[in-house]
């Protein structure tokens, strides 16, 4: 749609107007997130936030206490979408894996420790030591 239809469109709907700038904030709001949240959390805190938001958007319940993405990414497809390198994140959901957190195969990733991954993705299951700076 051309810019000038949407904006003779949204004369036309006020209420259209008031969605569509509503939208473009929530938007907004969450690339500046987005933005924050690479400078300032590591690709482990990132990574868990990610599968954590996955898994409530497109996650399915498979068995007690464990619940898939939803959906099949890579180890590419994934370091994409947290900012980091195919390798980082390879490492990191090996150490998930190795934590008990998740279960992994080719494209699939299941949640076995929901807590753990949530704990991970809010600074509170590695905090910082005063003067180490934080692992990426």
């Amino acid at each position: 749609m051309a810019q000038s239809q949407l904006e003779s469109l949204c004369a036309r709907h006020p209420e259209l107007a008031y969605r569509v700038t509503k939208f473009s904030w929530w938007r907004l709001a969450r690339l500046q997130q987005r933005m924050a949240d690479l400078m300032t959390r590591s690709v482990r805190e990132r990574l868990a936030m990610l599968l954590v938001r996955l898994a409530a958007e497109y996650g399915q319940d498979r068995s007690k206490g464990v619940r898939t993405l939803g959906l099949n990414l890579t180890h590419d497809d994934l370091a994409h979408l947290v900012g980091c390198s195919r390798e980082m994140v390879s490492k990191v959901v090996g150490q998930f894996r190795e934590s008990g957190w998740v279960r992994s195969s080719r494209k699939t990733i299941e949640l076995t420790d929901l807590t753990a991954l949530k704990q991970a993705a809010s600074h509170a299951h590695h905090p910082r030591k005063a003067g180490v700076a934080p692992r990426r």
